[in-house]
Order: C-alpha cells, then structure tokens, then sequence
C-alpha cells in the first residue's frame, strides 16, 4: 500500500514517486496518479530502453543504479 494518501493530497507540492524497473508496465504508476488526481510527480528508473507505451505524465530515466552512481547521485541530478 502507499503512504498516507489524504497527507500526500494535501500537500503544497506535488509528492514525488520513484519507481524502479517497470519493464512496461505501469499498472502501479497508473493507479498513483489515479488516486491523486495527477497532482504527482513520478520518475521511473530503469537500465532497459523507455517502452513505447511509457505515460506521457512518466518521467522516464535510462540509468542503473549501482554503487558508483546511488540513488543519492540520481536526487542530485535531478536538482
């Protein structure tokens, strides 16, 4: 389950949500953005080329994660 929906759905920004090797399938990434009424923001991050039917409301990131390049390296890329 996710977190706290009614908490995210009032927050003043958008809530960001980092997905991970979605192989094409956004079944999670749609249902997110469902709930919230699209007022999210989700990057998916895969090592595998973007899939033809990635959502247009995807931000979607060809990179692998590794311990030369973390998650902490990622957050700081995006600003």
């Amino acid at each position: 389950g996710l977190c706290n929906i009614r908490v995210l759905q009032r927050l003043p920004r958008k809530p960001v949500l980092y997905s991970f090797g979605s192989l094409g399938d956004y079944v999670f990434e749609d249902s997110v953005y469902d709930i919230l009424n699209g007022y999210v923001e989700i990057h998916t991050i895969s090592n595998e080329p973007r899939p033809s039917n990635t959502p247009s409301y995807v931000t979607y990131h060809q990179i692998t994660i590794s311990p030369n390049y973390t998650l902490m390296h990622f957050h700081r890329d995006l600003g």
